[in-house]
């Protein structure tokens, strides 16, 4: 019984995934190339600001001829091109999705769909991604494929495999990056440590959230060695010495040329920042603006926010109330039931960024902790808790229906009373 259980579960498992395939693909060309992806068609391409302040100054205004010229790979304009119009303007962007990107249009072509498609081939590797991080962690095959169908449906996942953006590549190296410390912290081998240290770099350079992360990484070694200074806590010291000298020559771009974006730094009132946070945990299973016909909220100008959800005549809030019950169960289970190396990783993941962002914001303004997809760490920490939880529940209901339908469940029962 048990095994045809698992039997369907797993094609189940397998029906979802395909769907999820298939939602990263779908009208991928047919939505509207937004603002933020012209910017990487623009980077990729190698131009800088001062190229479109020459055809404003001639023009004014840039029609749609004169903006696909900057849109189209030069081949004047090299990889290097890329490296430094973002390294002198826009230092924040760091520059491997975009290099990997440019390699990707010269490929094929500077299409719409294939400039996309880019990032919605690198969200597949999710998958694989953190089916290993579970078995590391649980060493539990059914985990990890409860998590590929959680991530495969992930309304958050599914937006951003879709745009031109390096969410995605981010997703990706953060969870290679966590399995890295966890392998490198059971096996302490230098091949190890060094695989981690060039997982460090390659996030470094891949997204500047990361640095979140590092954060995260080290308080869980801090913590996990009880403050000692132990041989894993020097060598991961090294390793992360090792990963900022490496990055230091970006560092010194971003002190020499950085500038916070103007919409990040709004000023936004507290009851917002909660509302937002209570919508973005929604999120983990549901976008809750497709039931919407106003906006929710606009990151772009915080006075346009619809606090709309806070009505309690409407379903959302107590759906989304128990959206967090659940994630917060699911957390409390891995705390329970999980030794503190995986409970203490799983925690950092989660918490370290909205943390982070939320202090800042609150202390200084601002609406970092209320954009999605600057924590998507988190989420993908969340689908690993909800994942260890639904088969815990699964298999707990599948061994009861297996020792009531079992014929020697009287000589069990006798025997143990005994």
């Amino acid at each position: 019984m048990q095994k045809s259980y698992f039997h369907w579960l797993r094609v189940l498992i397998i029906i979802i995934l395909i769907l999820g395939i298939y939602f990263r693909f779908i009208n991928i060309d047919r939505k509207v190339y937004w603002h933020d992806e012209i910017i990487t068609s623009v980077r990729i391409a190698g131009y800088t600001k001062e190229n479109f302040s020459d055809i404003l100054k001639k023009s004014g205004v840039i029609d749609s001829e004169n903006l696909q010229q900057y849109l189209n790979i030069d081949s004047n304009k090299t990889f290097i091109s890329t490296i430094n119009s973002l390294a002198t303007e826009n230092p924040e962007h760091v520059p491997i999705y975009f290099v990997l990107l440019r390699w990707w249009v010269k490929l094929f072509d500077n299409s719409i769909g294939v400039i996309r498609s880019f990032s919605a081939v690198i969200s597949l590797l999710v998958f694989p991604c953190i089916y290993w991080l579970c078995r590391e962690l649980f060493n539990k095959s059914l985990v990890g494929e409860i998590a590929i169908a959680l991530t495969a449906i992930s309304p958050i996942l599914v937006l951003y495999a879709q745009e031109a953006r390096g969410y995605s590549l981010f997703a990706v190296t953060v969870l290679l990056s966590t399995i890295a410390l966890f392998r490198a912290m059971r096996i302490q081998t230098k091949r190890s440590w060094l695989i981690y240290t060039a997982s460090l770099i390659l996030n470094l350079y891949t997204n500047l959230f990361f640095l979140s992360i590092v954060m995260g990484h080290g308080l869980y070694v801090l913590l996990v060695e009880k403050l000692r200074l132990t041989k894993r806590l020097k060598a991961y010291l090294l390793a992360s010495f090792l990963g900022f000298l490496i990055f230091l020559p970006w560092i010194i771009a971003i002190v020499s040329d950085y500038e916070d974006t103007a919409f990040i730094s709004q000023t936004t009132p507290f009851l917002t920042l909660v509302t937002r946070w209570f919508i973005n945990l929604g999120f983990t299973f549901l976008d809750i603006q497709i039931g919407s016909s106003e906006r929710l909220f606009d990151v772009r100008n915080v006075a346009l926010d619809n606090n709309a959800l806070l009505n309690l005549n409407t379903v959302w809030p107590y759906l989304l109330g128990l959206i967090l019950v659940l994630i917060l169960y699911s957390i409390y289970s891995v705390c329970q039931h999980q030794p503190k190396e995986v409970s203490l990783l799983i925690l950092t993941f989660i918490l370290i960024t909205p943390i982070n962002m939320g202090i800042s914001d609150l202390m200084s303004g601002g609406q970092r902790s209320s954009i999605a997809r600057y924590l998507i760490p988190s989420y993908l920490g969340i689908y690993l808790c909800i994942a260890y939880l639904l088969t815990n529940k699964l298999t707990n209901f599948t061994e009861k229906l297996w020792f009531k339908a079992s014929p020697f469940k009287g000589i069990i029962k006798k025997n143990f009373h005994d």
